[in-house]
């Protein structure tokens, strides 16, 4: 082969020598590319059929989508050419699309702002903040580190401002964090600069956390973010700070760097790179990112690079863990290998597969799949969720703010570790009065009071208003009701609906009247959990009583019990 020629890689006709080691390993009725080498996003049967119009509207459905010349031994020069040509053909890409998408649960105002950080290096690492209009109470924060495979894409290019938006829009404060991506016009700066960025703005919004109003700390990306976001976590767990993050998302994550290894290793190891090949992405690209961001293989192996290499020794201990991976997408295998790990690691882990979805396809092809990009929306809201169990809403008022309101008297519904006071189980005391709504005395501490001035106090329960947000692991409730005695009025309402102001939180507003005997039972983490209210006659106070099944894994509420003063 002639020296200028060096490095270059062409594309095998079919029926070649890809054909025969995938005939060797796979029938032609295998799914993708490993039945068929031929096979594209456009022909395959599983692709969602909008999702297939838009990304062939964009031209991005044959396999030669941003094939490279060059595999990873050619110079370095080249592989920095054309994945800086690559990044703007991407950027256009995401500057021509439109990301419009009509549903009430995104019409509420969003309040911008930005910090600037000093980073590790004495660098300028910026932050852009987005949180919902007038939201009074501290929210979970989410940490967004947006892909492009840790080498690439401005941080706030519209497609990584829209997502933001629209996570913020549930009821998160977003970070979008500018890390420093390894591909720049003034040099490399491959890895760990941007893992070091990503560090330090979880560690400094932590300390910063009462100012920010901010009670949790979910981090999230997708693609490349997705590894950082992971990595983020390792090194947090290798370091012994892990308790400051409280979750981790990732979508479609760029963990493994295996995407030039051997045919013979992948289809054995991870069969998604060769079944998938091309369908949106390429290993051949993708093996040159790599090259950029480990600097050129020095940290092929490297867990905090390359996540997936990390051993299950190397997870105990992490924070609880959502993996969401597309079908459709040649990393599919690598993250869903993750999500078996931290499992086998005994890490509170839950694993997604988007069916008919490319990589990445339910952010940037919201608007042609807008149920596909809601439904993702709220896995990551409703995820978030789970870490804030029970609250008991203030003034009787269904706002999003309510659900938040308690949150440092509360213990989480998702499985934490209970390794501090503040995650304790909580006291709550409420004082129901007729036709009063109570007031906060307290809710920054492991017990809260409700109160109210003693000679307010009704003679009868009247009619009032108890106003339960209750997160579900799954969206199952079941209500079991009996009277006793003479019910003046009962009427139990449930809301779930995605539509109304409090998503992803399933509302219970009871009514009670004289006396009466209420039984709900709901089903999370697929144990029972029993709510009981008991009145007779002038009750000035009810006592909450929170007890959670303490497992080792820390397994949050699974009883809740509410008992009548003077009666017990």
């Amino acid at each position: 082969m002639p020296k200028e020629n060096a490095g270059r890689i062409a594309l095998l006709p079919a029926g070649s020598y890809d054909r025969f080691l995938h005939m060797a390993h796979y029938p032609p009725s295998a799914p993708g590319r490993l039945g068929d080498p031929t096979m594209s996003v456009s022909k395959d049967p599983r692709t969602h059929p909008k999702l297939l119009a838009a990304v062939q509207k964009e031209g991005m459905h044959e396999t030669t989508f941003l094939t490279p010349e060059f595999t990873p031994d050619a110079p370095k020069e080249s592989i920095i050419e054309f994945c800086s040509q690559a990044e703007k053909g991407i950027e256009e890409v995401y500057r021509n699309l439109d990301y419009t998408v009509t549903h009430s649960s995104l019409s509420r105002p969003i309040d911008e702002s930005e910090e600037r950080i000093v980073g590790p290096d004495g660098n300028e690492i910026k932050i852009l903040m987005y949180r919902p209009a007038g939201e009074a109470g501290p929210i979970p924060a989410l940490l967004y580190f947006h892909g492009g495979g840790m080498i690439m894409l401005r941080t706030d290019n519209p497609m990584h401002i829209a997502w933001s938006k629209a996570l913020a829009q549930t009821g998160l404060h977003v970070f979008l964090v500018d890390f420093r991506n390894a591909l720049h016009p003034d040099g490399l700066r491959p890895f760990p600069a941007g893992l070091n960025d990503c560090v330090a703005a979880v560690r400094w919004i932590r300390k910063h956390s009462a100012k920010l109003n901010i009670n949790k700390i979910v981090l999230h990306g997708e693609s490349g973010g997705g590894n950082l976001a992971l990595a983020t976590a390792l090194k947090a767990n290798s370091e012994g700070w892990q308790d400051e993050i409280d979750g981790v998302c990732a979508t479609d994550p760029y963990i493994s760097g295996a995407y030039n290894l051997p045919l013979e290793w992948k289809l054995r190891e991870l069969p998604s790179l060769v079944e998938l090949d091309g369908y949106l992405v390429m290993c051949s690209s993708s093996s040159l990112h790599a090259r950029i961001y480990d600097d050129f293989g020095k940290h092929a192996r490297d867990k905090l690079a390359w996540p997936y290499w990390a051993e299950e020794e190397d997870m105990r201990g992490l924070p609880p863990h959502l993996i969401v991976t597309a079908e459709l997408d040649p990393l599919r295998d690598e993250g869903n290998a993750y999500y078996r790990k931290l499992a086998r690691a005994g890490v509170s882990a839950v694993g997604r597969v988007s069916l008919g979805v490319v990589h990445s396809g339910e952010l940037f092809l919201r608007k042609a799949a807008p149920e596909v990009f809601l439904a993702h929306l709220w896995d990551i809201k409703t995820f978030v969720d789970r870490f804030n169990a029970l609250v008991i809403c203030r003034e009787g008022i269904l706002t999003r703010s309510c659900a938040y309101t308690l949150k440092a008297a509360l213990p989480a519904a998702y499985p934490l570790s209970l390794t501090s006071a503040a995650r304790g189980i909580p006291y709550l005391l409420i004082h129901m009065l007729d036709a009063h709504p109570p007031r906060i005395v307290s809710s920054r501490h492991s017990s809260a009071r409700y109160d109210q001035p003693d000679e307010r106090r009704a003679s009868s329960f009247g009619s009032w208003q108890l106003s339960l947000f209750a997160v579900l692991y799954v969206e199952e409730l079941a209500l079991r009701v009996r009277g006793v005695g003479a019910v003046g009025a009962l009427e139990v309402g449930l809301f779930g609906s995605l539509d109304r102001e409090v998503v992803s939180v399933d509302t219970l507003a009871l009514w009670l009247d004289s006396l009466l005997w209420l039984g709900l039972f709901a089903v999370i983490y697929g144990k029972e959990f029993a709510l009981g209210v008991r009145g007779v006659g002038a009750v000035g106070a009810l006592e909450v009583g929170l007890f959670g099944s303490l497992d080792g894994n820390g397994v949050g509420v699974d009883a809740l019990a509410l008992w009548p003063d003077g009666l017990l």
